[in-house]
């Protein structure tokens, strides 16, 4: 499972990964986001990356990341290193 921390104007809190490719990704969050806005997201082995929402719904999101990424890198790295994630920081 790939997980993602997230920010948008408050505290991060984590999403889980649904697709990733070096431009973007789709991220099954409990938190509502709006289309157009710009969210932080920092994956495994990257810094903090800015993404703007191009589409949500309810409880996913789509998002292009403003600079691309090595998701291929992003991957590997989560299936050598599962994430263990505090069910109270899932947003």
């Amino acid at each position: 499972m790939l997980i993602a921390e997230l920010t948008q104007s408050g505290p991060p809190c984590w999403a889980r990964v649904r697709d990733l490719s070096d431009g973007g990704m789709r991220l099954a969050t409990r938190t509502r986001l709006k289309v157009g806005q710009i969210v932080e997201v920092r994956l495994a082995t990257s810094g903090w990356i800015s993404a703007r929402v191009i589409w949500s719904t309810k409880q996913v999101a789509g998002l292009r990341f403003c600079k691309r990424i090595d998701a291929s890198e992003q991957i590997r790295h989560a299936l050598t290193h599962p994430a263990e994630v505090e069910a109270e920081t899932a947003c």
